[in-house]
């Protein structure tokens, strides 16, 4: 009897590893390879919560705080990036979209779809705590069964159909080695009936211990079913050290994602993990609405049918006749910029200190070239003269009417 126990128990290990194996060449769309369909679907979240990507405090006021001491004007998308780069520098918001969606254990941060998810979370932590296991010996089973039923993925004997405990007894099976592989409709579809009279008598006397659940608290009370011991405990949740709560919204880290029990939850954050990465839309929203509060300012560059978005410390200025005029050196650097538009600023620096065929400098071209630096930086902060991240240098293009004309025209025109 033994020697079939023990056996019995391997052959399950090994077929709970093939299970595994089969699980993972299941798609998306609920097929496996040879094209048989499975029923699983899975809800879509989207109604119920919302999920958004967020940079890590630390790491944007740290961010803030360098662009506020830089001139240069950087591309806002790498800059987003910068935060998606490292796992701990973001954070994930979880807010509730409708009533009574997310709840939570009043001792641990972890969010759950479902007041009854957070309670059997606690059942399974707590469970060791409340009842003591203990094997008691049992007879063969009693009974007239004509036929038996298998499973069509172990080929583990199930029991009689019209046996009283049949549906604990199938529960159980699916949810210690099938329920991380395969949906409970493709298992019910796939048990066998067998009118063996030898492999009832088999399954019969296979069975010759039974486990029930003392209460510690009180061991008169005793279940030889955990789902009537679950039961049980839903009905006196005082036994349990925690309790549920309802929670309005969530923030974690990405280790925190790793300790989410409500597998389709976690599968929802990093999924939005991997659409962030491809396209950083809810990061880059807040992303925006974080550095205008920081005084940074946004441009755009027009590119075609698409534009680019940069970023600086500075705010542009545009030149026009009605404002003062600047000195003569300063013009003249603004001016072969503007004739040459995106030139490195290594390159205008020689151009205009004429020392590109230069072959030693000398003590005069270099101090000309460190006056002409101070100056080209003086129309870079200034807002007259952009400088991107790469070098190179831009002019907004001088305005014959001011701002307030042109609005003072637009609105006469109205």
């Amino acid at each position: 009897m033994n020697t079939e126990k023990i056996s019995t128990e391997q052959h399950l290990q090994i077929l709970f590893e093939e299970s595994l194996v089969n699980s993972e060449k299941i798609n998306r769309k609920g097929t496996t390879n040879s094209g048989e369909d499975l029923p699983s679907v899975e809800p879509d979240l989207t109604k119920k919560i919302e999920i958004t990507i967020r940079p890590n405090k630390h790491a944007m006021d740290t961010l803030v705080a360098y662009l506020r001491k830089s001139y240069i004007t950087y591309r806002l998308t790498p800059l987003i990036q910068l935060f998606l780069e490292k796992k701990d520098r973001f954070e994930i918001l979880l807010t509730s979209l409708n009533p009574d969606v997310l709840f939570c254990t009043q001792n641990e941060n972890l969010p759950f779809l479902s007041k009854e998810g957070a309670f059997d979370y606690l059942i399974k932590k707590y469970w060791a705590d409340i009842f003591e296991k203990e094997v008691v010996p049992l007879n063969p089973i009693p009974g007239h069964f004509v036929s038996i039923n298998r499973c069509g993925i172990t080929h583990v004997l199930l029991g009689p159909p019209n046996y009283h405990l049949y549906n604990d007894l199938i529960k159980e099976h699916y949810n210690q080695y099938l329920a991380q592989s395969y949906s409970w409709d493709f298992f019910l579809q796939q048990i066998k009936n067998e009118h063996d009279p030898l492999l009832v008598k088999q399954w019969q006397n296979g069975t010759s211990e039974r486990v029930v659940f003392r209460l510690k608290s009180d061991p008169q009370i005793c279940f030889d079913n955990p789902r009537v011991a679950q039961e049980y405990l839903q009905k006196h949740p005082h036994l349990i050290k925690d309790t549920v709560k309802h929670h309005n919204a969530f923030s974690l880290t990405y280790a925190d994602i790793g300790n989410i029990k409500d597998e389709l939850l976690k599968k929802q954050v990093y999924q939005k993990i991997e659409d962030e990465n491809r396209s950083p839309i809810s990061l880059g929203c807040f992303c925006r609405t974080r550095f205008r509060h920081a005084g940074l300012h946004l441009y755009k560059k027009r590119k075609g049918p698409s534009h680019t978005s940069f970023l600086c410390a500075i705010k542009r200025k545009v030149r026009t006749e009605e404002d003062f005029k600047l000195s003569a050196a300063l013009t003249r650097i603004i001016d072969y910029i503007e004739q040459h538009p995106m030139i490195n600023i290594a390159a205008c620096v020689a151009d205009l200190c004429s020392s590109k065929d230069q072959q030693a400098p000398t003590k005069a071209s270099i101090y000309k070239e460190n006056l002409l630096k101070k100056d080209l930086i003086k129309l870079i902060k200034a807002g007259y003269v952009v400088q991107f991240e790469d070098g190179s240098l831009y002019v907004t293009p001088k305005q014959t009417v001011s701002h307030k004309e042109k609005s003072m025209l637009k609105l006469a025109a109205e």
